[in-house]
């Protein structure tokens, strides 16, 4: 690419970039790192950024914003930013769709949840996107994003071990890290600038995730204290996981006597993920 090349050469490359339809899977991968390598070599030869004698325009929407309307910078740095977010996105949405039903979608579901985890984190940490006053560029979201998406690998990790048949002990300690992340991510949710929407079908996952493998938790627990024959301990560890049975009897009694919602037969509920909204 040079100053002197015709412009028209470019225009189906341009017309593919600005067609693309961004589907969770890895031909959308390759395309956006294609792209953001293309951005960085334009940015090295050509004065693109803000003030500079190129203005090119570049327009994203704001999925976290409350506002319609685009977000528009004469800077390639947003684009670039952008480019980024979009490529953790599909990271976690390749991540996201996959079953975990077998020790192969297990481990790409590990490696893709890690991935996406790296661009939000030179977002926040290395790119200054703070400066465009993006919503989906707040600190605060980011972070939320980079810890949900490293507990998903930890998910992948735990069902391993549990297919594996690791150690109760190990398992235990695995289901015990995951319950205090989304213990404090529920508790950092309100920090984070979002819908109502939103704010309310995070800290549900974060809850129902937190309860759930804390009762993993307390399950391999009992079962090691049962291998040690320390029955006075398995007992008191099986006693706690009354406590979530009694919970879930209360929810129940709640619901047949105020909320009347129809409950869902097992098959109904879908795998809870935490959504990774695109630019």
């Amino acid at each position: 690419m040079h100053y002197q090349d015709d412009p028209m050469k470019y225009e189906s490359a341009i017309g593919e970039i600005e067609n693309i339809r961004l589907l969770p899977d890895l031909e959308t991968l390759s395309i956006l790192k294609r792209y953001y390598a293309q951005l960085c070599l334009m940015k090295n030869r050509f004065p693109m950024e803000k003030g500079d004698t190129i203005n090119v325009a570049f327009s994203w929407m704001d999925k976290n914003s409350d506002t319609s309307n685009a977000v528009v910078f004469e800077d390639i740095n947003y684009e670039l930013a952008c480019i980024m977010y979009n490529i953790g996105a599909v990271h976690a949405a390749i991540a996201a769709n996959e079953t975990r039903t077998d020790l192969d979608s297990i481990k790409n579901a590990f490696t893709h949840f890690q991935c996406a985890a790296y661009p939000f984190e030179q977002i926040r940490d290395s790119m200054n996107a703070v400066k465009y006053s993006a919503v989906d560029f707040d600190p605060s979201i980011l972070t939320f994003y980079i810890t949900i998406l490293l507990a998903q690998a930890q998910e992948c990790l735990l069902e391993k071990s549990i297919i594996d048949h690791r150690k109760n002990t190990v398992i235990a300690k695995l289901a015990i890290h995951l319950r205090d992340v989304y213990m404090q991510c529920h508790k950092k949710t309100f920090s984070v600038v979002i819908s109502a929407r939103m704010l309310q079908e995070w800290l549900r996952t974060c809850t129902v995730k937190s309860e759930m493998y804390g009762a993993i938790a307390m399950l391999h627990l009992g079962l090691q204290a049962e291998e040690d024959n320390k029955m006075a301990i398995m007992f008191l560890i099986y006693q706690l996981v009354y406590i979530i049975v009694f919970r879930q009897r209360n929810a129940k009694k709640e619901n047949d006597f105020i909320y009347h919602d129809r409950m869902p037969k097992s098959e109904e509920l879908a795998v809870i993920e935490v959504q990774i909204y695109w630019c």
